[in-house]
């Protein structure tokens, strides 16, 4: 089996990028220099990424005067006391179509 990883085969070269005939050995070592080019090229883009996108935030933030995170927890909190609000109210209706109805 050893023989046959060291056995020189050919391969695709648009694939593997070896040129020659090479072993699997071979192969494999090249397809993993390859693999972790490419990680570290999609890990230096998603960096790039996030940096950019925090800039912009930060830009808007600042060209705007209006913190979005600040803004979206008041938000949320508004949210959350027009619902308690809409219950109360919906109870108290309740409360009263009752009591009219007792007093019938």
């Amino acid at each position: 089996m050893s023989t046959a990883l060291d056995t020189p085969r050919a391969f695709d070269a648009s694939a593997s990028g070896l040129t020659s005939p090479a072993s699997v050995k071979e192969y494999a070592t090249q397809s993993m220099s390859w693999m972790q080019e490419l990680r570290a090229g999609a890990q230096r883009e998603s960096d790039y990424s996030a940096a950019l996108l925090s800039r912009a935030s930060d830009s808007l933030s600042r060209a705007t005067g209006v913190d979005l995170d600040h803004e979206l927890t008041v938000m949320m909190q508004l949210e959350r006391s027009y619902q308690a609000t809409a219950r109360v109210l919906a109870t108290v209706d309740n409360m009263l179509a009752s009591l009219m109805q007792a007093m019938r």
